[in-house]
């Protein structure tokens, strides 16, 4: 569920908040905040979900309680109200695979397996967090975390990805907002310590992801390696991805 409301009636009503979803348009808190450069395009309230950073100046015109900033760049054209973000449920398993078939089908840098990861994550149950976006019926998207070993130990780290957006939907905020509920939902439901990914820097830094010198992914060029740490302190250590990456 997505409401979108002015931000000056939020604190009124903070107290009484379940599972809602604000989306607050920057057009609205526009006046209230200010980051030296950064551009803001939207301001995310996960309550229940809990929450990934605080921004001190948003949080003291409207309380200290779960709000999240994210930046939305490359142009995209945000649909966030026109779609829904659920877990996977029984019977999603063939439109995922479809929907993830399709989403890598003219990607350059694709091998036309990352179907194939989801399905060997699920059947061998190490798919910790699956969860689609949803249109009309329809499931536009959809991401993964599996849990990864660091130093040959599972300790509540996990990895994200693949995640996949239908050609027709890409761009247009779809990918982001299954990334932001999908580790706000690793925080609150997994416990979880930490995430890392392999991917584009420059498009993963906006949900806080960087570079890590305490942590290391053999076999993978290091510049795509990213990680956030959702507690104090980050391992030391090697990362190892579950065998389903690799065809195991």
């Amino acid at each position: 569920m997505v409401r979108i409301l002015p931000i000056q009636h939020i604190p009124a009503c903070i107290s009484e908040l379940s599972d809602v979803l604000f989306v607050c348009k920057k057009e609205l808190v526009h006046e209230l905040i200010y980051l030296s450069e950064v551009k803001i395009s939207s301001v995310i309230l996960y309550w229940k979900f809990g929450s990934i950073n605080y921004v001190t100046g948003l949080l003291d015109a409207v309380r200290r309680e779960g709000f999240t900033l994210f930046q939305d760049f490359r142009g995209e054209k945000s649909m966030t109200n026109m779609f829904t973000i659920r877990r996977e449920q029984p019977g999603d398993e063939a439109f995922i695979s479809s929907l993830i078939e399709g989403a890598f089908r003219d990607h350059p840098h694709s091998d036309q397996t990352e179907h194939l990861i989801v399905q060997r994550l699920r059947e061998s149950n190490s798919l910790s967090l699956s969860l689609v976006a949803e249109r009309e019926h329809q499931l536009i998207g959809h991401i993964a975390f599996s849990p990864v070993k660091i130093n040959d130990e599972l300790c509540d780290w996990y990895g994200l990805g693949p995640v996949a957006v239908s050609p027709a939907y890409q761009r247009k905020g779809v990918g982001s907002e299954l990334i932001r509920v999908g580790l706000a939902t690793l925080q609150s439901e997994l416990q979880a310590k930490g995430c890392v990914l392999l991917g584009d820097p420059e498009y993963y830094r906006r949900f806080g992801f960087s570079h890590s010198t305490m942590l290391q992914v053999p076999g993978f060029p290091q510049e795509y390696f990213m990680t956030i740490s959702f507690k104090e302190g980050t391992p030391n250590g090697e990362v190892e991805y579950n065998p389903a990456y690799f065809g195991d």
